[in-house]
């Protein structure tokens, strides 16, 4: 990355991982600009997918460039690690880059030692991330200083059915449904026992 400059021509350092994402904090979109966004997500398809892939790229490219910068790796470096070449890293450090694939996400996140998520949401939480993204968001830390995972959860039996606080149980049952579909969950009075066959069922049994 060359040197930024001022306008009377002294050379500035390079940017922290932290200062390149705060150009993200806010930058991209703030609380003002909700309305006129999902009005526009409302009324156009082609604006909702451009929109999604606009958050998917910019956030990607910002943070992978972040991280590898926080570990103090080259492009070359992280993509050794990653068994892809550099110039590879260099494309996807770039937010304007197409050519993303699931496949180079995943060599470039086990290089990093971060879990990489990919599921679908509703429009409400594209937006919501969009607004709300931070640096402390993206500036994830690699396994072996992730200190959450040893944390216990609590909250865990707040969130999950009852069936589901029975592991061995709520798995024995979907491990028989998907052995036969064509049971029912099993019931006792007017209670169903394993509420999650019924998720499950409704789920795979319902038209394309």
């Amino acid at each position: 990355m060359r040197a930024r400059r001022q306008r009377d021509g002294r050379r500035l350092s390079r940017p922290t991982p932290r200062e390149e994402l705060g150009n993200i904090d806010g930058a991209t979109l703030n609380s003002s600009d909700r309305q006129e966004i999902v009005a526009a997500l409302k009324r156009s398809q082609t604006y909702r997918d451009s929109f999604v892939e606009g958050q998917i790229k910019t956030a990607f490219s910002f943070q992978l460039r972040a991280l590898r910068r926080a570990r103090g790796w080259t492009q070359s470096r992280l993509g050794e690690l990653a068994g892809i070449a550099q110039e590879v890293v260099s494309r996807h450090e770039n937010a304007g880059y197409t050519g993303l694939t699931l496949k180079s996400a995943l060599k470039l996140a086990s290089a990093l030692r971060v879990g990489l998520v990919m599921h679908f949401v509703p429009y409400s939480d594209v937006v919501d991330r969009a607004l709300n993204l931070t640096p402390q968001d993206m500036l994830v830390p690699p396994i072996e200083k992730d200190t959450r995972l040893d944390e216990p959860f609590p909250g865990l039996a707040l969130v999950l059915p009852p069936a589901a606080r029975q592991p061995s149980e709520t798995h024995a049952g979907v491990d028989r449904y998907l052995a036969d579909p064509q049971q029912q969950p099993r019931e006792e009075g007017n209670q169903q026992r394993d509420p999650s066959l019924r998720t499950l069922h409704s789920l795979v049994e319902a038209p394309a």
